[in-house]
């Protein structure tokens, strides 16, 4: 059986600020707010690594990863992770400036070496543990030599693996390694060109058709009405027949299950936690264009059929160790969640196994059953699906608040950091800077204990799915704060519902969609109002602090997305620009009504 090469865990541990490692509870006011760096530019769009393939193998823990061909810059600090040694092998044709990669990765432990000849790689025997081909081209140039294979027999590990990707007109690169013995396995991938993003095993027709269905095949063409042509493309029998894309991993091991089921990695974490994966249907998905973003396996019971087919477990995996706090931090919330009385928490994902693998966090939890909100709204004021995400984040509250751990002034003193760091990113005028002190002030003039609740710190309605029965869930809890603050919550959900019942209407543009639906006087501000009302009568939020809170709510928001913007594009950032609105328009009828009619 694949064993993985052992090398030391580069995994962050999670901080001390968060949790406390012995009774998982954690220590200090707006913990994971407070322990972030806010730098810009470090989650930008685009900027997301490469190779989501090497999510595929058996394990990430190698010695020494061979690719044959230049991969683009993005791949080779995933392959540096991955192995221990690198090795590009390059033909002269392809101009590769070997010296100046050699310069530029050499703390990656990056060999380029440049081939001679084709049919001659420059390596010893048995000593690489995966071999890549970069693209198609290299692959049919390699094996238009008649000793290919027995090249690849001799460089190759036992246990090591080959892989490349092709295309249904190349078929016949795949048969040439079908007719040598070993074990072949071989995956639909998705889109047709491109970076891969979606996997599945390609004789799992019944997990293909679930992708197919749920939107879960990536697409290359980005604009949405292209985007949604080319996933329709994909429920077309006779277009799959005939344009398909694979991916396939060959070892010249016989016999070697290793390659059946998920990744042998996942199966082993998960077997240390008492549970068993290792016949489970699979489904890689690695969409999104941040490096926040998770890589996903879907995992199905092995005997579940045709549309009755639904995924029982979700596991998580970071893309890069500087993530994995948040993939930690859900961990831990959601296992609080299912120990505090929560209204609903039987309802919630629940985690299954956890740990690290090559430097990376995972988790696994338990799928939720339903549909996205967004599909299923009516995106209207009265919609029911809304009100009753926005009940429950109500009940949250209360059932979570927590008198005992500060006072107000001391949560303005927290407060006050994090606008020290606003200002310190953001160009500020001083009307504004003078405004938001305004408002610290008036919660430090206050030594009455403060409430905080378990808040869960990304509640849009991206982040609910709806359950047959009509219930919501809230998912992907890793921006929780178990000592979080009141009514941060109901206002972010009802910003992000607010701009789809505008958009309905025809408004695009974000800011003007707010202005009319959240702030001015409309059939949505009045349930925004209300909701308001309520949450501070049953958590016990005094009518003097919804001012202080509302605002710096957003500036909170500000500093998320600071991350996600470059240095030129900070001041046209959207929530930094919400902010300055809310401030501008403070007379408007909801921020009246909200603010004094408590």
């Amino acid at each position: 059986m694949f064993e993985p090469k052992r090398k030391a865990n580069r995994s962050g541990t999670f901080p001390q600020a968060f949790w406390g490692t012995e009774n998982g509870e954690q220590s200090g006011v707006l913990a994971v707010a407070r322990s972030v760096s806010y730098t810009p530019g470090t989650n930008v769009k685009g900027e997301v690594s490469g190779a989501n393939w090497t999510f595929m193998l058996p394990s990430m823990e190698l010695d020494h990863v061979v690719c044959l061909g230049v991969p683009p810059e993005d791949v080779i600090p995933v392959l540096a992770r991955v192995g221990r040694r690198v090795t590009l092998l390059c033909s002269l044709h392809q101009q590769v400036d070997v010296g100046g990669l050699r310069l530029r990765y050499q703390p990656l432990s990056l060999r380029p070496l440049v081939l001679d000849a084709w049919n001659k790689l420059p390596l010893e025997d048995h000593t690489v543990d995966l071999l890549v081909f970069t693209d198609r081209k290299v692959l049919e140039q390699f094996m238009r030599h008649a000793d290919w294979f027995d090249e690849v027999q001799r460089v190759l590990k036992p246990d090591g693996l080959v892989y490349f990707e092709f295309g249904s007109w190349k078929l016949r690169l795949f048969n040439r390694f079908r007719s040598h013995p070993g074990t072949l396995r071989h995956f639909w991938i998705t889109p047709l060109v491109g970076r891969m993003k979606t996997a599945v095993p390609s004789s799992d027709t019944a997990v293909e058709r679930f992708c197919v269905r749920n939107a879960l095949c990536a697409t290359h063409l980005k604009r949405r009405p292209l985007a949604s042509f080319e996933r329709a493309l994909y429920e077309k029998a006779y277009v799959r027949a005939r344009m398909r894309r694979f991916s396939a991993l060959w070892t010249p091991a016989e016999n070697a299950t290793w390659l059946d089921g998920p990744p042998a990695y996942l199966c082993r974490l998960a077997e240390a936690e008492g549970v068993d994966i290792a016949k489970h249907r699979w489904a890689l998905v690695a969409t999104g264009d941040y490096s926040s973003r998770k890589i996903l396996f879907y995992l199905f019971p092995p005997d579940a059929q045709g549309q009755t087919l639904q995924p029982e477990y979700l596991v998580k995996l970071t893309r890069a160790p500087q993530f994995n706090y948040r993939l930690e931090n859900e961990v831990h919330a959601l296992r609080a969640l299912q120990h505090a009385k929560v209204p609903g928490a039987h309802v919630l994902p629940r985690i299954v196994f956890s740990g690290h693998h090559s430097g990376l966090a995972l988790a696994a939890q338990t799928a939720v059953p339903g549909e996205p909100f967004n599909r299923r709204t009516e995106a209207t004021p009265d919609c029911p699906y809304a009100r009753a995400a926005v009940n429950w984040l109500v009940d949250l509250g209360q059932a979570t608040v927590n008198t005992e751990e500060a006072t107000a002034a001391e949560v303005a003193q927290i407060l006050e950091s994090l606008v020290t760091r606003l200002a310190d990113i953001y160009r500020l005028t001083p009307q504004h800077l003078a405004f938001l002190e305004q408002q610290l002030a008036v919660l430090a003039a206050s030594s009455q204990p403060f409430p905080l609740v378990f808040q869960h710190g990304d509640p849009g309605p991206w982040n609910v799915l709806v359950r047959p029965d009509g219930t919501p869930v809230f998912i992907d809890w890793e921006a929780a704060e178990p000592l979080g603050m009141p009514l941060w919550d109901i206002w972010y959900f009802w910003r992000s519902f607010s701009v789809r019942v505008a958009r309905k209407k025809g408004v695009r543009d974000r800011l003007e969609a707010f202005l009319q639906e959240f702030l001015s006087a409309s059939e949505l501000s009045i349930r925004i109002v209300a909701s308001v009302r309520r949450y501070c009568e049953q958590v016990g939020v005094p009518r003097e602090w919804v001012s202080p809170l509302f605002y710096l709510c957003w500036a909170h928001r500000a500093l998320k997305e600071a991350t996600r913007l470059s240095s030129h594009r900070l001041e046209r950032g959207h929530y930094i620009n919400l902010l300055r609105l809310c401030i501008d328009q403070r007379n408007m009828p909801t921020l009246r009504r909200m603010f004094l009619e408590q």
